[in-house]
């Protein structure tokens, strides 16, 4: 779904890159399930060709219950995306790693709080590992699971939100070049900026 002119987005622009032209177009995607949620996509082309593409049937890994949020991210190292899967209904979160062949492992969890419902990986304490953090709606708090390097994790380390945390994401807010959280409360209509600090 495109939205192009409504949202005031430039028209796509043509970048020199290693002597090449690359068109980028950025597309807003919206999931109106549950909520509206902006991801900008980029798509290099090498010409203005028209293309098809076509999947596969899907191929299914068991998870735990009402699984509601997903992210793929290498967590163990190898190069290759896992899939790491948010289980509202089992208070837990599950990591499946990418075994190279488009297959993935059985999911190993992690308890989180009430209701994870939403997650995003990224590295917030600097170690170079991808960490998991998650809003746990039910417990109105954040929790925070580190990698321990081999696509494990910790136990999760809490942080207080708003009332009914429901959407995280991790950016450096500040400039200080440390990863901080923001976390939207959907029961107390705010939203919340946990900032890092060592």
């Amino acid at each position: 779904m495109f939205f192009s002119h409504t949202l005031g987005l430039e028209q796509p622009k043509d970048l020199k890159i290693l002597q090449q032209t690359t068109l980028i177009k950025a597309c807003f995607y919206a999931n109106f399930q549950v909520e509206i949620r902006n991801s900008v996509f980029l798509v290099p082309e090498q010409d203005h060709a028209q293309r098809n593409i076509t999947f596969t049937g899907q191929t299914t890994y068991s998870t735990g219950n009402a699984p509601n949020s997903v992210v793929a991210a290498d967590v163990n190292g190898d190069g290759k995306p896992d899939i790491i899967v948010g289980n509202a209904g089992s208070n837990n979160v599950g990591v499946l790693l990418n075994i190279g062949n488009g297959t993935f492992t059985t999911q190993t969890t992690y308890l989180t709080g009430a209701n994870p419902y939403e997650l995003t990986a990224a590295d917030v304490n600097g170690d170079g590992k991808t960490d998991i953090i998650v809003a746990n709606y039910n417990s109105n708090n954040v929790g925070v699971l580190l990698n321990i390097g081999n696509g494990t994790f910790t136990a999760q380390t809490t942080y207080s939100a708003g009332s009914g945390a429901s959407c995280v994401v991790v950016v450096d807010v500040n400039g200080d070049n440390k990863p901080d959280i923001i976390v939207t409360n959907a029961g107390s209509n705010n939203v919340g900026v946990l900032l890092a600090y060592c």
